[in-house]
Parts: structure tokens; C-alpha cells; sequence
């Protein structure tokens, strides 16, 4: 009887492990307002066609293959229109975690595997992508399927499968964001470590890849010109000197972000990290440590960007997967009837400490859910707005067309605004910074925007 129950766990405990964060993304799913570029991504192109998907990049929040799934996923029924947004970052969260603990079962062990699911679905970028309806999600997926691919055929499955699925997995990554290439250039450099005979594979493959890449962004480069893509100022090289000074604030607060826990934390952990995988890792393990270790710093010395730190979400499963090998040992240690409930256990406290950081992270500026969601819960109706470009635009055009609102207005202007001298308006909202206004008192006020009632 006891080695059943051994026995069940071990073969069940994936499950358990996966329930948490999966119920936890349906949760926040449901819970959580809409957020900028979730409504950007509504009005632009979910709401519009698959056309405007595919062949429209007004900014780098077009995830096109998310946004093109959303084209999809908007007709499932019985569902918001929000969680119809949402739906497909759960599932393919869902995904990333299965393919994760069959890479991690695979080419590690089973406990390790239960490990660096439980850990890295409970992080906070994680939790966040895993029902924000943004690309990230697909981002994790496809790394995941690539990583599980290179170690494939780095320990001798040299097949056409891997490197069909390698191939496939690598094209959806880049259709569904250019910075795709951060984690594409570091598994092939890691990959061509222990290339020997079969090096003319990965240039084919690579070849094949960038093919089918620059065939499916004809329509947009044919639409928008090449430099929506590669001359976009949020992608504008800032010069080798700035890019190495900023370097190392922005990998720290990147680890910090990801994870959810003080950059002094984990980075004091990965540190020993790195001294026990010295000891117990082997070849490619240590060459895994090394070359991902690195190559934030190369890529961005080369490109010389500071990007937004969820660029480098995919590191999640990296530094998990790291600190597991580094204590493999003690892991393995552990029986299942005590391992699964600590992580279990692990699991809960990093949902405490996500449910204790989402409400300021999600307020920490203009454009995102709370801020927005209190305005508009005030506001709301069919009336005219005056709006200075401020980004709560689209959270309300949002919330006006799913709730069924037709005789609205909406008008923005680019001069700094002075509510003073407007009346033909219900509603005029200003940026404070921008705000001109001298005598009229605002209806309502928040930490960014002023807002006027007529």
C-alpha cells in the first residue's frame, strides 16, 4: 500500500503542481481590468480583421501571432470579451509547463522536473503572462520547445524531427515578436558548442528559418516599410558607452521584475549558483550556465538597447532550471510524499507574494489596469470625452464598445489642454503634468491624470 501511494504521487504529482498556477491565471483572468495594450490589441486588430493583424505594426505591442489567434478566439462563446483576450495565454501557459516538465524529466529527473515547474509558474512574470493577453506567453512556449529540441540534438538525436519542430517552433517565436531573436541567437550559439559533422544541418536550418520568417512579414514591411520593424524608437540603439553603464541596473531589476523577489535575493542565490554547478553539472550543463549567463550582456553590448526587462521573460525557466541543477542533489534527497507538498507549500507563498505586488505593480504608471479602471468606473456612458493623448484612451473605447455603448464620442487632441475653456464636452480628461487648467475644480483625481465634468 505505501508503495501505491508513492507511486500515485509520483506519477500524479505533475498535476498537483500544475493545478496552482493554472487555476491561478484563470483567477487573475477574471479578476483583473483590462489593460493598455490588451485594449490596444482589441481595437487594433482583435476587433478589426485578421488583415489588420498581419500587415498593420503601429508599435511593438502587435504580438501578430497573439493577435492573431485573438481574431480566433473572439467568437468562443459564453465568455467576456476580456477573457476571450485572455483564454489563449492560459492554455498556452498550461502548454509551457507540460512541455517544461517533459524537457526537465527527459534530460534531467522526474523530481527536478516537478521542481522547476512548481517553482517557475509561480514567479511573478510568469503568473503575469500566464493570463495577460500579450505574446510573452507564446515567447515561453516556443523557447521551451526550442530548448527542448537543442538538448535533443545535442545528446545525439540528430533526427529531421527535432530539427522540423526546431524549425517550426523558431518562426512562430519570431512572428510573434522580432525580439524573438534574443533567445533564437543564444540556443544556436549554445547548440553550436557541440556541433561537430553536422554543423550544415543548423545552416540550413537557420537558412529555412529566416526564409519563412521574411516571407511572413512581407505584408507588413509592403504595409508599414521596413522601418516599423527595425527603426522603431523603442528599439533605438542608445550608443555602446550608455548601453554598458545601464547594463547592470537593468539586469538586476530584470531578475528582480521576472521573478518577483529582491534583486539581492537571487542574485546572491544565483552567485551560488554558479560555484555549485562548477561541481555538479556536467559539459553541457556548465556550457548551458555559461552561455545564458552571458548572453544578455553580449546581445544588448551588440545591440546596444535597453529594452523593457519582460524582453527577457524566458529567463524565468533559465534561472529555475539552473538553481535545480545546482541542488540536485538535495532534491533527489527528498521523497515524494515530503518534496511535493514543499513545493506545494513553495507554490502557495509565491501566489501570496504576487497577490501582495500586482496591485502597485499594475498602478505603477498611467497606462496600466487600476488607475484606469477606477476612472473609467465613473465615467462611463454614452458622453463626449476630450482626451489630451493620454493612454487611458484606449482602456475606455474598450470598456464603451464591450459593454455595449454606441452613442459615445471620443476626441483627442496634442495641445496641452486647459479645461477652463472647454464646454462642448461631458468629460475632459488631462495628464497633470500637461494640465493648464486654473479655475475649474476637477470632478476627480488621480496620481497621473485630472479629470473635468461639465
Amino acid at each position: 500500500m505505501e508503495k501505491i501511494k508513492s507511486n500515485f504521487i509520483q506519477n500524479r504529482g505533475i498535476w498537483l503542481v500544475v493545478a496552482i498556477p493554472f487555476l491561478t491565471s484563470i483567477a487573475y483572468a477574471l479578476l483583473l481590468p483590462v489593460s493598455i495594450d490588451e485594449a490596444a490589441t482589441f481595437l487594433l486588430f482583435t476587433n478589426t480583421s485578421i488583415i489588420e493583424s498581419v500587415s498593420t505594426y503601429p508599435a511593438p505591442n502587435n504580438h501578430i501571432l497573439h493577435s492573431v489567434i485573438t481574431n480566433f478566439t473572439k467568437y468562443l462563446p459564453f465568455l467576456s470579451d476580456l477573457f476571450q483576450l485572455r483564454i489563449s495565454s492560459i492554455v498556452v501557459n498550461l502548454a509551457t509547463l507540460l512541455v517544461l516538465y517533459k524537457f526537465i524529466e527527459k534530460h534531467f529527473d522526474k523530481k527536478m522536473a516537478l521542481a522547476v515547474v512548481a517553482f517557475t509558474s509561480m514567479l511573478f512574470m510568469t503568473i503575469y503572462y500566464s493570463y495577460m493577453s500579450r505574446g510573452y506567453a507564446l515567447v515561453n512556449l516556443f523557447f521551451i520547445i526550442n530548448l527542448l529540441c537543442v538538448f535533443n540534438l545535442i545528446k545525439g538525436e540528430n533526427t529531421i524531427k527535432n530539427w522540423s519542430v526546431f524549425c517550426i517552433s523558431s518562426v512562430l517565436g519570431f512572428y510573434t515578436m522580432p525580439s524573438f531573436l534574443y533567445p533564437f541567437l543564444t540556443l544556436n550559439f549554445f547548440l553550436f558548442l557541440f556541433q561537430n559533422k553536422s554543423i550544415w544541418k543548423q545552416v540550413v536550418a537557420n537558412a529555412i528559418i529566416l526564409l519563412i520568417v521574411v516571407i511572413l512579414y512581407v505584408p507588413i514591411v509592403y504595409h508599414e516599410g521596413l522601418d516599423a520593424l527595425i527603426n522603431n524608437p523603442f528599439v533605438k540603439p542608445i550608443g555602446f558607452l550608455t548601453t554598458i553603464k545601464s547594463l547592470p541596473k537593468f539586469l538586476l531589476l530584470t531578475i528582480q521584475e521576472i521573478t518577483g523577489i529582491s534583486w539581492f535575493l537571487i542574485f546572491g542565490l544565483l552567485l551560488i549558483v554558479v560555484y555549485k554547478i562548477r561541481g555538479v553539472g556536467d559539459k553541457i550543463t556548465k556550457r548551458f550556465a555559461i552561455v545564458f549567463i552571458a548572453a544578455p550582456i553580449v546581445l544588448l553590448g551588440i545591440h546596444c538597447v535597453i529594452p523593457y526587462p519582460r524582453v527577457f521573460c524566458y529567463y524565468s525557466f533559465v534561472m529555475v532550471i539552473l538553481i535545480c541543477v545546482a541542488f540536485s542533489n538535495q532534491i533527489n534527497k527528498l521523497n515524494y510524499k515530503i518534496l511535493l507538498p514543499f513545493l506545494l507549500l513553495m507554490q502557495g507563498a509565491l501566489l501570496l507574494n504576487f497577490e501582495r505586488k500586482i496591485y502597485d505593480y499594475e498602478n505603477k504608471d498611467a497606462a496600466i489596469n487600476m488607475t484606469c479602471d477606477t476612472i473609467i468606473k465613473k465615467i462611463i456612458g454614452n458622453k463626449k470625452y476630450l482626451f489630451d493623448e493620454s493612454l487611458l484612451y484606449y482602456n475606455l473605447k474598450f470598456e464603451l464598445i464591450t459593454k455595449g455603448y454606441k452613442e459615445y464620442e471620443i476626441k483627442e487632441v496634442t495641445v496641452n489642454l486647459d479645461a477652463d475653456t472647454v464646454s462642448n464636452f461631458d468629460y475632459i480628461i488631462i495628464k497633470k503634468e500637461r494640465n493648464k487648467t486654473k479655475f475649474k475644480k476637477p470632478f476627480y483625481v488621480t496620481k497621473y491624470y485630472s479629470i473635468y465634468k461639465n
